[in-house]
């Protein structure tokens, strides 16, 4: 408990062995809470993206994309592009893409990222999904949406 010792001319505080005049004091808080304020500033920026020119990124669209190689091996990323541009492009920011043009769009036959390969067999194809859903048309025709998920998985065909 602090001890007030009236007998000098400024008011001073005993607190433990040490005697502190009250200008000090306040002046240690002062200092306490603006150290405070500083590191609750920081501590708010961690992980936030910088964005030195905020006009330059206005239209940049960011999206989630997964690639389900099989169980041991996925790869997710966020990657960002331009508004209007399309989940192949997207995709192709992420990991070597190989299609084949059918009437319905481009189809993805194979991927590679990193050490990871794979192409469309007589067994298995990449299936082509949009936030959950399995999307039948090419992957240049769904236009990226910001937050949309975008997964390619290696799967045994339903036939």
């Amino acid at each position: 408990m602090a001890k007030i010792d009236r007998s000098e001319q400024e008011k001073t505080f005993q607190i433990g062995p040490w005697k502190l005049k009250m200008g000090t004091i306040c002046i240690l808080g002062l200092v306490v809470i603006m150290l405070g304020s500083s590191l609750g500033y920081i501590a708010s920026q961690i992980g936030q993206p910088q964005n030195p020119n905020p006009q330059e990124n206005e239209n940049l669209i960011q999206a989630q994309v997964v690639i389900i190689f099989d169980v041991n091996d996925t790869v997710e990323k966020v990657a960002s592009v331009d508004q209007g541009q399309t989940a192949f492009d997207i995709l192709k920011k992420v990991a070597d893409i190989t299609t084949d043009n059918t009437t319905n769009g481009k189809v993805v036959t194979g991927i590679t990222y990193k050490n990871l390969t794979a192409s469309n067999t007589n067994t298995e194809q990449w299936a082509f999904y949009i936030n959950g859903r399995l999307n039948l048309l090419g992957v240049e025709r769904h236009t990226i949406r910001n937050g949309d998920q975008i997964v390619l998985k290696y799967e045994r065909k339903p036939f």
